[in-house]
């Protein structure tokens, strides 16, 4: 079992939560199998038949159903989302353009048309990279996000990078990386408070 799980499963690749139940039920099915045969070698093959082949084919999968359970739980919490939580996978629309920043690393993103700009840090300085998207639906993508914002109808900007916030003759503006972006008064409740 244990060349199955760290031979084999890598290089199919699993993706899906139910391929990867298929998978744990394929090896509980296999060890039933296998244990059917130990049994019998060990006991002088008293219970070759078919009753007790049934016997250990619903006993087995039951005896594993709580290790696999807590298998799967301890997992979950130790591999939760906290590695996804701290990247941010921007891509096109077509999937071939992608960047992969790390969240405080993101300062904001400006639209034009399709394209949107994304300012990141990459060490002291920073960097920007295009990408052929609305902003409309990086900004969807990003909404579990709860410190990147919408600030003004062509700017997306990371709270946790703010500067300074400007107000000047009833007009907002936040300074992120030395640059000042306007603030609508539609997006401003967001910054102010």
């Amino acid at each position: 079992m244990t060349p199955a799980e760290y031979w084999l499963k890598p290089k199919l690749k699993l993706k899906k939560t139910l391929h990867h139940i298929l998978w744990y039920l394929g090896l509980v099915f296999l060890g039933a199998q296998l244990i059917f045969i130990l049994f019998n070698f060990f006991w002088n093959w008293q219970e070759w038949d078919w009753v007790g082949y049934y016997l250990i084919m619903l006993e087995f999968p039951l005896m594993m159903i709580f290790p696999l359970v807590l298998y799967g739980l301890i997992r979950m919490v130790v591999f939760s989302t906290k590695e996804t939580d701290k990247y941010l996978i921007l891509q096109s629309e077509s999937g071939k353009d992608k960047l992969k920043i790390r969240k405080e690393d993101f300062l904001y993103a400006n639209s034009s048309e399709n394209y949107i700009n994304i300012q990141y840090l990459t060490g002291q300085s920073s960097k920007q990279h295009l990408i052929r998207k609305p902003l409309k639906n990086l900004e969807n993508e990003l909404s579990k996000y709860s410190s990147i914002k919408r600030c003004h109808r062509g700017y997306l900007v990371n709270k946790e990078n703010i500067k300074n916030i400007k107000q000047d003759r009833g007009k907002i503006q936040i300074e992120i990386d030395s640059t000042l972006l306007p603030v609508s008064k539609k997006y401003e409740s967001a910054f102010i408070n």
